[in-house]
Order: structure tokens, then sequence, then C-alpha cells
């Protein structure tokens, strides 16, 4: 998510706004707003606040939309950088060891992530040697 404009930041300004316990109690108010099977509202993205269009949602169907759209963004930048070879795809710490983005991120991709413990701003700057070498 380093190298998408919107990225983590979104999920730290929802826990602000909603009043959330920190990264861990997001993904854990996504996971229940998933659970629940009802549509989702969808995200206004900002750079200080995000509103969706649906601002009575509860809680977890907010954090939910939120993961959803992330999710939905990264799969298009994957979708672009790749060139048409299969490829492993993993997913590192933060968001990879959390169930709601690991799921999200497979029915988006439709293939399985794996989970690899690794530095974030390493994994982004792995990508970027990935596309110069392939450009050459």
């Amino acid at each position: 998510m380093v190298a998408d404009r919107y990225g983590g930041n979104q999920i730290l300004w929802a826990v602000k706004q909603l009043g959330l316990a920190g990264f861990d109690g997001f993904f854990e108010q996504a996971e229940n707003g998933f659970a629940d099977h009802a549509a989702l509202p969808t995200v206004r993205p900002g750079a200080d606040r995000i509103g969706w269009s649906d601002e009575s949602a509860s809680v977890a169907r907010k954090c939910a939309a939120i993961v959803e759209f992330l999710g939905g963004r990264m799969a298009k930048m994957i979708q672009r950088l790749e060139t048409g070879e299969s490829r492993p795809l993993y997913l590192t710490d933060g968001g990879g060891r959390q169930a709601a983005w690991r799921n999200c991120t497979e029915r988006k991709l439709g293939r399985t992530p794996t989970l690899r413990a690794a530095a974030p701003d390493r994994g982004a700057a792995r990508m970027l040697q990935a596309v110069r070498h392939r450009s050459r």
C-alpha cells in the first residue's frame, strides 16, 4: 500500500475518526463488517478525513468498506504491473497478518497470497526493482 496515494493513511484516519483501538481494532471491526454480509457503503477518501456514502453505517461496515476500497486499488495496481506470467503473490506484515485483508486480496485477485515476514519499505523497493528490471 506504500505505492498507493491513499494507502494505509485511510486506515489511520478511520482509526482516529471512529475512535478505534489502533490498527488491530480497525481490522477486528472490518472482519465483523464482512461477516454480516450486508452491503458496504462507498468510501470517499480524503487527505485528512474519510467519507462514506452511508454515514449511518455501522463502524464495522465502514471499516470493511475501507478494506474493500484499498483492496480494489491494490488489485488494479498488481494487474497493471503483471506481464502475463504467473508469479506468486506475497503479503507482508501489517495488513498481511489480518484475515480481512488476506481474504479481500484473495477475492479481488482470484489467487491465494502467501504471508511473509518483511519490512513494508523493503517490499516496495523490491516491487520497484522488479518493474525496472522488466522494462529494460
